[in-house]
């Protein structure tokens, strides 16, 4: 089988059959917590009548988010985000596209501060597009992807002076790197 094939089936394996297996399976271990907690909630309120064991099931989920929200919201207050930030790392670590898939959904917890900012490497006459990953002084690592698979790509090291920021999205940023550019001479004149 050709190596890109597996490559493409193993990304596809780890960014979205196990978070899906491990979500379902964590749900299936909690619900019948939830339940015993939303049921009795769900029938004091008037309008149950109407809709029976399906309002049981949104005041689950409801409570599932709530409870979501309330640790989402300790872990970006306490200690906890430290913890956070290192498991990140070792998904990271483990899971080569784990940093790209995330700023691809922009989903990134850590909010707009670490966020892939979209530039323009300017290197002689030649122009790519690439994302900041990190700053350090007047230093930038970035990571300029390939064209049209934009999960392979290469690290390189610019001064801050040779980088043209652009005011796209990430997602827009991969489209025009799955297009082969096509649009992006528009937004480099502007």
């Amino acid at each position: 089988m050709n190596k890109k094939i597996i490559n493409y089936i193993w990304t596809g394996v780890l960014a979205f059959w196990v978070p899906l297996i491990l979500v379902a399976y964590s749900f299936k271990l909690i619900w019948p917590f939830v339940t015993k907690l939303s049921t009795p909630i769900a029938r004091r309120i008037p309008f149950h009548n109407i809709a029976g064991e399906f309002f049981d099931f949104i005041v689950g989920i409801l409570i599932i988010l709530l409870i979501t929200l309330i640790i989402g919201w300790i872990v970006k207050k306490t200690f906890l985000r430290t913890w956070t930030e290192k498991i990140d790392k070792l998904l990271s670590t483990l899971f080569p596209g784990y940093s790209f898939y995330k700023n691809f959904l922009s989903g990134t917890h850590g909010g707009e501060e670490n966020r892939w900012k979209s530039v323009i490497v300017e290197d002689e006459d030649e122009f790519k597009i690439g994302f900041i990953i990190e700053k350090q002084d007047d230093l930038c690592t970035i990571y300029v992807p390939g064209a049209p698979n934009p999960y392979e790509g290469e690290i390189i090291f610019k001064r801050n002076a040779s980088l043209r920021p652009i005011d796209i999205s990430f997602a827009q940023a991969v489209s025009f790197i799955r297009h082969y550019g096509k649009g992006l001479s528009e937004i480099i004149k502007n």
